[in-house]
């Protein structure tokens, strides 16, 4: 969880936004460093599954062997995430398999032997979601995004 944020107005200062222009629909230059700031500090609030980060990278788990889930946890939200690793989110095993019928069939023929690893490994890349609360979060990025995009294209242009 992020634990402060600047107060709306000084925000938008910081930023160089009149705070009545982000009330209008259209679009406000924002410098690339200032969005990944941004970014990073949303990423910071991300409840992870430090061991299923270990899993899913051999190579963390390696270089971390001795080290704290805090400091695996970390190394996801100030690297991992950024490299594009796949995010190990908590699963709320009980919810993904009342969401997900087909994985009760799938569980009873032996192709699914566990809800987390299926989740981590094809419901990700298939849109699943791993929890209740997942669910509304991915449904509101997913508003906000398509409202927002705009055809989809990158808008960065670099410094001259």
């Amino acid at each position: 969880m992020t634990k402060y944020l600047p107060p709306y107005d000084q925000l938008c200062a910081m930023l160089g936004v009149d705070k009545n222009e982000l009330q209008r629909p259209g679009q406000v230059l924002v410098a690339s460093d200032v969005l990944l700031a941004l970014i990073r500090a949303a990423v910071a609030g991300l409840t992870i599954d430090p061991q299923a980060y270990r899993k899913y990278n051999p190579d963390v788990d390696k270089a971390f062997k001795n080290l704290s889930d805090a400091l695996v946890e970390k190394h996801f939200k100030e690297t991992g995430y950024f490299e594009g690793r796949k995010f190990p989110t908590l699963v709320d095993v009980e919810y993904y398999r009342k969401r997900y019928p087909d994985l009760a069939a799938a569980a009873a023929t032996g192709k699914i032997t566990d809800p987390k690893t299926h989740f981590h490994e094809v419901g990700a890349s298939e849109a699943r979601v791993p929890s209740a609360e997942a669910h509304e979060e991915m449904q509101a990025w997913t508003r906000f995004l398509l409202k927002t995009r705009g055809g989809g294209q990158s808008r960065v242009t670099p410094q001259r």
